[in-house]
């Protein structure tokens, strides 16, 4: 399904029956239903509605990637300082993430996009702020579990520096035996977020 969405997104000026539509209105032929010319009708400006969310894949690609990015830069540092080290800091760490994961991570990109604007830099902001706290309670988890196994202890009792530590357990542990499947989930959550947040297809230039 990833692979068709950037399939599509690369070839939408070629797919697109109406690639003009991203930017352009035509109020004569608005909320069309679908038809021969327009597969999935039109929209309340005119604008072909099919064409629209195919150029729209590219903006989904682009804000998945940059908010999954932004979200594991954040959130992984965060679970290994705060599954490694037992203090406090670790403990107000998971507090902060546990208050934003109390609140329904789509419900909080919405409001925060909402208020900032329904820009793509303002969704990227919304999903990356919301979206780092699953991450980083993930990555606390394994490295806590990580902890118990004979390699990381072995490594310990010989003297290993806690970056050394931290490092093999989110290598040879977290990476190679969670990450793909998280951030698959994590691509799709992204998406589902976008399409509320915008819509269907490419947002418009004028309202």
């Amino acid at each position: 399904m990833i692979l068709g969405l950037i399939i599509v997104a690369i070839a939408a000026p070629v797919l697109a029956p109406y690639p003009d539509d991203v930017t352009e209105f035509h109020p004569a032929e608005r909320l069309m239903g679908p038809s021969v010319q327009h597969f999935f009708g039109t929209d309340r400006m005119g604008s072909d509605i099919f064409s629209r969310m195919l150029f729209g894949a590219r903006i989904t690609i682009t804000i998945a990637v940059i908010a999954i990015g932004v979200s594991v830069l954040i959130g992984v540092p965060i679970g290994l300082l705060a599954g490694y080290y037992r203090n406090w800091v670790s403990d107000a760490l998971m507090r902060v993430s546990d208050i934003f994961l109390a609140v329904p991570q789509i419900i909080l990109a919405i409001a925060i996009a909402q208020t900032l604007g329904a820009s793509i830099e303002n969704v990227i902001l919304a999903l990356s702020a919301t979206y780092w706290p699953f991450w980083a309670r993930l990555v606390y988890a394994e490295t806590r579990s990580a902890l118990n196994e004979a390699y990381v202890e072995a490594s310990i009792a010989l003297g290993a520096k806690p970056l050394r530590v931290g490092n093999a357990c989110f290598t040879k542990y977290f990476f190679f035996n969670y990450c793909e499947n998280y951030y698959w989930n994590g691509w799709y959550n992204f998406n589902s977020s976008c399409a509320r947040i915008f819509g269907p297809g490419a947002p418009s230039s004028k309202s």
